[in-house]
């Protein structure tokens, strides 16, 4: 491959993975986290990373208008594919404007057992998870959740605040299914390496 287009897609990838490595700072800021055992800080973090990091990936770069780029757009069509980049747009034409119920979800999805695919290599990871810690979890989200609400009818009234949060997880599942639908191997080694390096700095270092 030219050293010219690697240039290209090396760029849009690393732009893409720091949407992904903002989760870090993200997470570190909750005292919850730093409370919760280091097996299981790992655990959530190698379960959850992908999740969170592409919901964040999607609305940063509604955010930042990335697609009105004309090169951004070319390059990740070879990276993904034509198709996917469709209907990748497709989904974040539709997804929740309010930047503060984005935030509120990712943290209330960063605390759970597992809010990404159920990966094989993983399947130990969540029954260990569910095991020891499932009790502190629902707690953390029971809190994180009740926040939301309180905000949701607050901004919304108690109706229009049903609509948000429907649609809000509506969003969230359509996210995972992007992520399904991702063939893209230098994606997966990207995402891979971030939480690997997330794992090492959230557990190790902390």
């Amino acid at each position: 491959m030219p050293l010219k287009i690697r240039s290209k897609k090396s760029n849009v990838l690393e732009l893409i993975g720091l949407f992904y490595t903002v989760i870090q700072p993200f997470i570190e800021r909750s005292p919850y986290f730093h409370n919760l055992p280091t097996d299981v800080r790992r655990v959530l973090i190698e379960n959850n990373l992908n999740g969170t990091g592409a919901f964040n990936s999607l609305f940063a770069a509604i955010e930042a208008k990335v697609f009105d780029n004309e090169l951004y757009t070319t390059t990740c069509n070879e990276i993904y594919g034509a198709d996917y980049i469709k209907e990748s747009l497709h989904l974040m034409s539709r997804i929740e404007s309010n930047g503060t119920l984005i935030k509120m979800m990712l943290i209330i999805l960063a605390f759970s057992s597992n809010c990404s695919l159920v990966l094989p290599e993983h399947a130990s990871n969540l029954t260990n998870t569910s095991a020891t810690s499932s009790v502190i979890l629902i707690h953390i989200q029971d809190e994180f959740i009740i926040i939301l609400w309180k905000y949701l009818v607050y901004q919304y009234g108690f109706i229009e605040a049903v609509r948000r949060l429907d649609y809000l997880v509506k969003n969230y599942l359509d996210t995972l299914n992007r992520i399904n639908e991702n063939n893209s191997k230098q994606h997966g080694d990207m995402v891979d390496l971030i939480v690997e390096k997330t794992v090492h700095s959230l557990t190790l270092d902390s």
